[in-house]
């Protein structure tokens, strides 16, 4: 084999195989209970900032490793009807709370989460 065909292959493998890019947000996956207790953390922050909402209930997430952890996940708000949020969790040894740091309103359940 020479050196282009091991290249070939390797870049081949790392297509069909890869499921999270270094440094880069996993795909979307169906949320967890840790997910689950994250956003019920910031409920309170989300309904300050955008009103009562009827619902509140995780259905989807991507992470991001940084100096801590962005969260985007895909929020039920009411029947039909979702929100996207993007939280950050600090490293554990700064005892900081995860803070919402944005969100997105009047989404579909069809629509991927993006960052924003």
């Amino acid at each position: 084999m020479t050196t282009t065909h091991i290249t070939i292959l390797s870049l081949a493998c790392l297509v069909i195989f890869a499921v999270d890019i270094p440094g880069g947000y996993t795909p979307e996956r169906p949320a967890t209970p840790q997910v689950e207790h994250l956003v019920s953390t910031v409920k309170g922050s989300f309904e300050r900032d955008n009103g009562p909402v009827d619902q509140f209930q995780p259905v989807s997430y991507r992470s991001q490793v940084v100096a801590g952890t962005n969260y985007l996940v895909k929020v039920r708000t009411g029947d039909g009807v979702f929100a996207h949020l993007k939280i950050f969790e600090p490293l554990p040894y700064t005892q900081q709370p995860a803070e919402l740091k944005g969100a997105q309103l009047d989404m579909a359940e069809a629509d991927p989460l993006q960052p924003f």
